[in-house]
């Protein structure tokens, strides 16, 4: 029995040093979240060394107060370089500097004026099964429902209703009434939105292409090209 035990302490000792082990590059992938009482910032890592920043006022839901950067990122040890400008000033690029904290799983990032260090921390994606493209089949009768979405750092509810309406709710509004009140329907495998309420940063049809449907879970990529998952609520 003190054999056993001792095998299994043994392997669990192995298989920790091996997480331990893990190159900060993989473990940075995914995006990464800071919130205070006035602004939420999230950061994005991709695994071809692509980067995205989304920032905004914590009380701001529409896409016009959103702050989008774009660019680059590398790893040196523990060590953060990030190269990004802003969407409506490419190539003006700002350098950010920080490092990773393995031991509380946490990222320490320089602000762009590198007068404060910020923490970041991960942020909690949905998984959805994936499935070839040749197999996604999409209609309208598989989306109806509320699901659930976390974009441009908050989430929020879709509601697609028949007749091609759709209504998209914050949870964090305790308000009966929507933000938005769309039409949609499906072309193919490619999910169309009408956002005639939307604001003027946004185009009046969007067309978000399906990459996996599941029954309470779908991946759509927006007209940024960046993918979406919606999971069922009811």
């Amino acid at each position: 029995m003190l054999k056993r035990a001792t095998q299994l302490l043994f392997l669990l000792a192995v298989a920790t040093h091996a997480s331990d082990e893990t190159p900060i590059d993989q473990r940075l992938l995914g995006i990464w979240r800071f919130e205070d009482e006035n602004s939420i910032e999230e950061l994005a890592f991709y695994q071809d060394r692509s980067f995205r920043s989304l920032d905004r006022n914590k009380y701001e839901l529409s896409t016009p107060g959103l702050g989008d950067w774009r660019g680059t990122w590398r790893a040196e040890g523990d060590r953060i370089h990030i190269d990004s400008a802003l969407v409506y000033t490419p190539g003006d690029y700002k350098i950010r500097t920080g490092r990773y904290d393995s031991d509380r799983e946490i990222l320490l990032m320089k602000t762009r004026d590198g007068a404060r260090t910020l923490n970041y921390t991960r942020l909690v994606e949905p998984s959805c099964l994936t499935e070839s493209p040749s197999k996604v089949r999409t209609s309208e009768a598989q989306l109806l429902g509320a699901w659930k979405v976390h974009c441009y750092t908050h989430d929020y509810e879709y509601r697609f209703l028949r007749h091609g309406k759709l209504l998209v709710f914050s949870p964090e509004i305790p308000d009966p009434e929507p933000l938005f009140e769309m039409k949609w329907h499906v072309d193919g495998n490619t999910l169309i939105f009408d956002a005639k309420k939307h604001s003027a940063r946004d185009q009046p049809k969007q067309a978000w292409p399906v990459l996996d449907m599941q029954r309470d879970c779908f991946r759509a990529k927006d007209i940024d090209g960046f993918t979406q998952t919606f999971v069922r609520l009811r």
